[in-house]
């Protein structure tokens, strides 16, 4: 929700640490529709992902 509202302000963030979606052991098992949305927080370095190096996108928070 987060990119979508930033993507509607034209306040996408611009920068790049050069870390990819791809580096996270689990990317693969991402949603095709959630991969836009998280893809540029990784590439900003907002989204780290967890010690294990993964994105961890398949874990419920209550």
């Amino acid at each position: 929700m987060l990119y979508n509202v930033l993507k509607v302000m034209g306040r996408l963030p611009q920068n790049h640490t050069g870390k990819t979606l791809s580096d996270f052991t689990d990317a693969d098992r991402m949603d095709s529709w959630a991969k836009d949305a998280i893809t540029l927080p990784v590439e900003a370095g907002i989204v780290e992902g967890c010690w294990e190096n993964k994105v961890k996108n398949q874990i419920n928070i209550y």
